[in-house]
């Protein structure tokens, strides 16, 4: 299943610096140089004849999606592949259009607006096709699979949101579970509403739902955040707490949670990824108002990664290999893309932006975004090499 950075983590993956004015400074960890023996190739995924590019997603074979701007200034959902960006349009009555999932044989997931609302597309080798809206046209896709089967939500004329699955052209009403990710395998899991205002994980395969209660303790505050579903099974959420947020993570097979606790005196604690080998990414700040750290954890606790010698850095996507993408911040307070191999942080992201790395594949590929300073946004892959 190719990686990619949920539309949710995406955007802040995008704007790393958002928080940075308004949080006090935390206690970084030291500044490590980049490995000598690894090498970085960047490519510059250009544009669509506008000033904004922004890349969310990347598959195994290194395909890119993610939406730019064209010269009208209109944004549009693109694929990236060996050097071609090609615009994957909008709907017949639609004036833009977003990427929010790639697989590995690269069919792509888009959303986009139409004329009474939004409607949801999967285009593949230059075909594009239009999900039919089960509700009154307000959709959006959550999430597409190697096989081509697409989850969602759509309003039903109650103004009701309901769930769907959509397989070779057949709508599965989900009811009220609303789906947030699906694996190869089929499974799908996502959140169910109840009348107090708490929420249940629930995984659906096949028609069959099966309750994985909420992590944590029930506040009431929202539902969890969904965000990252193995091949094997493995579930990883964050959850609010009112003073921030808690970590958890569901191994297949297993009967409950387990918290992935943050770093000496954390509040705020939120994974981003999980990859098949039982490793996890995410963020810990250290005590209450100070800036996110970007942390992993194994077998043990939380630990802090190395960052360029600022006061913030955020972890998004880790492969098998254990590679990690995201971000770190230098002592002047400039947002650096990053990517972690074998513990080094090298820095990838060009000179005289804010840059981050988001989604990142198993070959060591990282796809980001950097704001350069004359108010441009350009796309970039990073290859490590050595």
């Amino acid at each position: 299943m190719s990686h990619r950075v949920p539309l949710s983590r995406a955007a802040a993956a995008l704007v790393p610096l958002a928080v940075l004015a308004v949080a006090a400074p935390a206690a970084a960890a030291p500044p490590t140089p980049p490995a000598p023996a690894a090498a970085v190739e960047t490519v510059d995924l250009g544009s669509l004849g506008g000033t904004q590019t922004f890349a969310s997603l990347i598959n195994a074979t290194g395909q890119v999606a993610g939406q730019s701007t064209n010269a009208a200034g209109a944004q549009r959902a693109f694929l990236w592949t060996d050097g071609v960006l090609t615009d994957l349009g909008v709907a017949p009555d639609g004036t833009f259009s977003l990427a929010s999932g790639l697989t590995d044989s690269g069919l792509v997931l888009g959303y986009g607006d139409t004329a009474t609302g939004s409607a949801a597309f999967v285009w593949q080798d230059g075909v594009r096709t239009e999900l039919p809206a089960p509700g009154i046209g307000q959709v959006r896709p959550a999430g597409i699979n190697d096989s081509g089967t697409v989850i969602g939500t759509d309003v039903t004329t109650s103004d009701l949101r309901r769930g769907f699955l959509w397989r070779s052209g057949q709508l599965t009403d989900l009811g009220s579970l609303e789906p947030a990710l699906i694996n190869d395998a089929g499974v799908v899991v996502g959140t169910v509403a109840e009348p107090d205002g708490s929420h249940r994980i629930v995984r659906w395969v096949d028609g069959v739902d099966t309750d994985l209660g909420t992590p944590g303790p029930a506040t009431g505050l929202g539902a969890p955040y969904l965000v990252d579903l193995t091949e094997r099974g493995d579930v990883a959420a964050y959850v609010p707490t009112g003073t921030g947020h808690r970590a958890y993570v569901r191994r297949a097979g297993a009967t409950g949670w387990r918290e992935l606790r943050g770093l000496p005196g954390a509040t705020d604690v939120r994974v981003t990824a999980l990859n098949e080998v039982g490793q996890a990414v995410g963020t810990s700040n250290r005590g209450p108002g100070t800036l996110p750290s970007a942390v992993s954890w194994g077998a043990g606790p939380a630990r802090a990664l190395p960052t360029l010698g600022g006061n913030s850095s955020e972890a998004y996507d880790l492969n098998d290999r254990g590679d990690v993408s995201g971000f770190s911040t230098t002592p002047s307070g400039d947002a650096h893309a990053a990517i972690w191999r074998d513990g080094v942080l090298l820095d990838v992201g060009p000179a005289g932006a804010d840059s981050s790395a988001g989604a990142l594949n198993e070959a060591g590929q990282a796809v980001g975004s950097a704001f350069t300073l004359d108010d441009r946004i350009r796309a970039f892959r990073w290859t490590v090499t050595g």
